[in-house]
This record gives structure tokens, sequence and C-alpha cells, in this order.
């Protein structure tokens, strides 16, 4: 998978945490993480599985809610 598709797929997490997270002082904070980590490369070179961790634990690294997974 390349990275603009990696990208956009980071990306559609963030609108959906954006939009739908029940707190929005903290979907903004988990938006500004996985942005971060997507401009630092982290997301770039990870099989599908990986993404998948490694997303959710920055998802969850933010405040520890076990619901916030990909």
């Amino acid at each position: 998978m390349g990275s603009q598709a990696r990208a956009a797929q980071v990306e559609e997490v963030i609108r959906r945490v954006e939009a739908h997270y029940v707190f929005p002082d903290v979907a903004e904070k988990l938006a500004k993480l996985l942005r971060a980590r997507l401009d630092e490369g982290a997301y770039a070179d990870l099989s599908e599985a990986d993404l998948a961790t490694a997303v959710t634990a920055d998802l969850q690294s933010a405040n520890d809610d076990k619901h916030l997974r990909l």
C-alpha cells in the first residue's frame, strides 16, 4: 500500500474521531496526535495489522480509552 493511501486511511480515522467522539476536546487532541505521527512517518511502512496496532496505541495513549481502536 502506498503512502498516499496510508495517509488517507489515517485521515479517515481522524475525520471519524472528530465527527463522533463524545468529548470534542479529546477528539481535537487525538487528531493532532495522529497527524503529528503521520507527518513523522510513523505509519509509512507498516503492514495493515501493524498499522491498526500502531493507530490503536496512539488513540489509547491520549486518554486510555480502550473503546478507541482500529
